[in-house]
């Protein structure tokens, strides 16, 4: 996708439903977004990386990693289409405990962090819909837990039907996305191969 137009317009659209915005704001993000395809697995920041830009997921998935004392990596959230990141370490500019991988054919809209300071400074109301929107995320991974709470053939369920084109895609592998529901590996095959066979999935 060589114009950004349509994916930009999906973003503004995102941020309008948190408050009305105009369309200089609009114009300035068609400016200073810039579009990046990964067609492989990508790590786009490095666990100890300060995240030089937010990221805005069009199409595809991005997962955030995080690392246990023994350094074993855990997928900790997933982003699909639709899905802003802006974490801490973007707007503290500060060294972050993630890591940030875009999987095979996502495309990003990614906006650095002087142009996003510089949309807080000249757009009105901007800065507290940037809280509200990390609010929700919060709020949303905290429901998360909820889930995870389920016997396992609910969890994988539940997993695969928010996400069903997920399954046997090979975007997304067995270790970790075990390691995002909290359950064994071999679990998670032998639950995945039981719902399968059930036509449950």
């Amino acid at each position: 996708m060589k114009d950004n137009g349509e994916a930009v317009r999906r973003f503004f659209r995102f941020l309008s439903s948190y408050k009305n915005l105009s369309e200089e704001l609009h114009g300035y993000l068609l400016k200073t977004m810039k579009g990046k395809f990964c067609p492989g697995k990508e790590i786009l920041f490095e666990h100890g990386d300060i995240f030089t830009d937010a990221v805005f997921v069009f199409s595809g998935y991005v997962g955030a990693y995080g690392f246990d004392e023994q350094g074993s990596r855990q997928l900790i959230s997933i982003h699909s289409g639709g899905s802003l990141i802006v974490g801490r370490s973007f707007l503290l500019q500060s060294p972050s405990d993630l890591e940030l991988v875009a999987m095979a054919g996502t495309y990003l809209l990614l906006i650095g962090h002087k142009e996003v300071m510089e949309v807080f400074e000249r757009f009105e109301g901007t800065r507290e819909m940037a809280v509200r929107i990390m609010a929700d995320f919060a709020e949303n991974g905290q429901m998360r837990l909820l889930l995870l709470r389920k016997e396992a053939g609910a969890v994988v369920l539940a997993f695969y039907r928010s996400h069903p084109e997920l399954l046997g895609s090979g975007l997304l592998m067995d270790a970790d996305l075990a390691s995002y529901l909290l359950i064994g590996e071999q679990t998670l095959r032998n639950v995945r191969m039981k719902l399968l066979k059930q036509g449950k999935l």
